[in-house]
């Protein structure tokens, strides 16, 4: 695991659910890759409800066989549900980290995933930061982030809360976002 996958998954877990023995908890990952972070999180929170979206076929089935506790869900949030895909998860705690700076329509994919939040989620999202050049693109960033069109981003999506920054080896920039329902941003 590369240090910046490393921090940005210490940042996450510090970032989610406070009482991790408490049963009411459901985490809901976007982009739940290979299970990781699941199995990581359930390993301190066992008593939590996880459910991890995945575009990937493979990915489900890896997450499946790896975190057997949790629940993981092929589901492309670029289209709409549909009308049998109807799950009423309600998370109470979200967790989108490196997926919106590999897609065109960012915003979409966040109103998709709402769905599957409670009101008053707590959403934590990761970005890249800083400089972009060639070799981002050949791994499939679109973009990546400052502060403002984070946040801006967010907005558009419906998504409001406090906004907190951490700065990772003087290029990488984290953008964590915690929703709390309809609000303003702070800045920390």
């Amino acid at each position: 695991m590369s240090p910046a996958t490393r921090y940005r998954r210490r940042l996450a877990l510090r970032l989610l659910p406070e009482d991790r023995h408490n049963t009411a908890v459901r985490v809901l990952e976007i982009g739940s890759g290979a299970g990781q972070f699941a199995g990581e999180f359930l390993a301190q929170a066992p008593h939590a409800q996880f459910l991890g979206l995945e575009l990937s076929r493979t990915g489900v089935d890896i997450s499946s066989r790896r975190v057997p506790a949790a629940r993981f869900l092929q589901r492309d949030l670029l289209a709409p549900a549909a009308p049998d895909d109807a799950l009423d998860f309600r998370a109470t705690h979200a967790l989108c980290s490196d997926v919106l700076e590999h897609l065109d329509d960012p915003a979409l994919l966040l109103r998709h995933a709402a769905d599957y939040m409670a009101p008053g989620c707590k959403l934590v999202v990761t970005v890249p930061g800083g400089w972009y050049s060639a070799f981002y693109g050949h791994i499939g960033h679109r973009r990546h982030y400052t502060p403002g069109q984070l946040s801006a981003l967010l907005e558009s999506a419906g998504f409001a809360g406090t906004l907190a920054l951490a700065q990772f080896s003087g290029e990488y920039l984290e953008g964590p976002l915690l929703r709390r329902g309809r609000g303003k941003y702070r800045y920390t």
